[in-house]
């Protein structure tokens, strides 16, 4: 016999839980959602059309970012110490977060205060 806790409704109650609490989008969530993912989806279509170029005959005539910077770090070494030091930057942030900030897996929380 299933006990209350054990039955499927009741399973995906407690599991459903924790996302309803999650408060709306603020308005500054909202317009970074709005300049960035139209960022990012150019980004990210224009790469992989380029990255699939090859398989297409070359008929995208642009490189991959990677390969452009590549190139720029073959002509001017001192765009080498630039790219270091942005994933430097990177690293250091990710991993400087305080753990207060973070879920027990390991991810950051988004901040909010209930009304």
């Amino acid at each position: 016999m299933l006990d209350a806790a054990d039955r499927p409704d009741e399973r995906r109650e407690r599991q459903t839980r924790r996302f309803r609490i999650t408060p709306p989008l603020s308005a500054e969530e909202k317009w970074g959602y709005l300049v960035w993912g139209p960022i990012v989806l150019f980004i990210a279509v224009s790469e992989i059309l380029a990255a699939v170029s090859k398989h297409l005959k070359n008929a995208i005539p642009w490189p991959t970012i990677s390969t452009t910077v590549g190139h720029l770090e073959q002509e001017h070494h001192w765009i080498r110490v630039v790219v270091v030091a942005v994933i430097a930057m990177v690293a250091y942030h990710a991993l400087t977060r305080p753990m207060s900030h973070r879920t027990g897996g390991g991810r950051t929380r988004r901040t909010w205060s209930r009304p």
